[in-house]
């Protein structure tokens, strides 16, 4: 809920939140994953009207609540000709409600330059390896 928590229900969040990490790294250990690299959102940068308040748009959140390092590498950027929606409006309408207002949001040539980049999420304390690793992706893509 939004609004003001009393002391008991701000530290049942707590011990939650704690709950959720500590089932989180659990599962990251086990996976044997040392570091993710994935898509930094679903789409370039969005226009500064648009509500995602309710969205999954944001990638990154989930490690910010988890206490995961993640950076983001810039690796391309929207080109006009070459990412022209290529989704007529009805294949859109069948869409869920996130998707629809991402791709109704995405405009090509307006948002032409703009980048597009994958983030590097690794283990709470691995702040240096992700780094390493945004480096190494880093030196990859400007050979």
């Amino acid at each position: 809920r939004v609004g003001p928590y009393s002391a008991t229900e701000f530290y049942k969040n707590v011990f939650r939140r704690e709950q959720l990490r500590s089932e989180f790294h659990d599962h990251w250990q086990a996976s044997g994953i040392d570091a993710l690299v994935m898509p930094a959102g679903p789409t370039p940068a969005i226009p500064v009207d648009l509500d995602v308040s309710d969205s999954i748009y944001n990638y990154s959140a989930i490690f910010n609540v988890m206490d995961y390092p993640a950076g983001v590498i810039p690796v391309t950027e929207v080109d006009a000709k070459k990412d022209k929606l290529k989704l007529s409006e009805q294949e859109i309408s069948q869409l869920n409600w996130q998707s629809q207002s991402y791709l109704n949001a995405y405009d090509p040539e307006d948002q032409a330059g703009l980048p597009l980049g994958v983030q590097v999420v690794g283990k709470t304390f691995n702040d240096e390896q992700v780094l390493g690793i945004m480096e190494y992706i880093d030196g990859l893509l400007h050979q």
